[in-house]
């Protein structure tokens, strides 16, 4: 009966300072691997 809480809900999505790109707020962007203008994970460069 309780269920009203029970609903799917839309990420609220961010743009990359670094690249432009949209991904979740507070995460790394999937796309350049920056977070908060650092570069947080390297990304291989393909060619």
């Amino acid at each position: 009966k309780r269920r009203s809480h029970d609903k799917a809900i839309v990420p609220q999505l961010a743009t990359c300072s670094n690249c432009g790109s949209a991904h979740i707020y507070h995460t790394v962007c999937p796309e350049c691997g920056y977070y908060r203008g650092k570069q947080a994970i390297e990304k291989a460069v393909t060619a």
